[in-house]
């Protein structure tokens, strides 16, 4: 299971790299524009194999660690958590329409995977938080991510919160849950 761990340099580079290219991008201000619009810049390229680094890694130790597990839905749970993986390839392949007069059918579908993979990654929270339900401090984490993310999406934009921080907000959550929950798993 070492690969895991390895794999776990995926997300951690993606917001690595997602910062740096944030900082020398022309024209892109982090807190109003969304992470997305990077792959859109002088830097596209990087921003898109950082999608498919972030998101073929975090597909990975989803299916890693639903082969782990005896529990029928936490396996469940991170079959369809690797959909947020597959989701996030498949937004570094369609670039999104953000700031563009007409929309796209590639940014079109750019959105729709965002917010299938966000939908997934809720469903990965739940199910596996309710399979560890005898572990409290693991569901009582997974809902709170999961309520937190619901909340987040739902409200951000409401009180007033710039959409670049509240996208930022849900994508960082889920992969830090991710990557406690992956190290929870192997530490077990």
């Amino acid at each position: 299971m070492d690969l895991i761990y390895l794999l776990l340099l995926g997300p951690v580079l993606f917001v690595v790299v997602s910062w740096i290219l944030g900082l020398i991008t022309p024209d892109y201000d982090w807190k109003n524009d969304y992470i997305s619009e990077l792959a859109l810049g002088k830097y596209g390229w990087i921003q898109k194999l950082n999608f498919w680094v972030c998101g073929i890694s975090v597909g990975w130790i989803c299916i890693l660690l639903a082969g782990k597990s005896p529990i029928p839905s936490v396996r469940l749970g991170w079959y369809i958590g690797s959909v947020m993986g597959i989701m996030v390839v498949l937004a570094g392949v369609w670039d999104t329409h953000v700031k563009r007069p007409i929309k796209t059918l590639a940014g079109k579908l750019h959105d729709y995977t965002y917010h299938i993979g966000i939908l997934g990654t809720g469903a990965a929270y739940i199910l596996v938080g309710w399979g560890y339900r005898d572990i409290p401090i693991i569901w009582m984490f997974s809902w709170a991510v999961a309520a937190f993310d619901l909340i987040w999406w739902n409200f951000s934009g409401k009180l007033g919160i710039k959409q670049g921080i509240g996208q930022r907000m849900i994508i960082y959550s889920s992969l830090i849950w991710v990557g406690v929950m992956a190290i929870w798993t192997m530490w077990r």
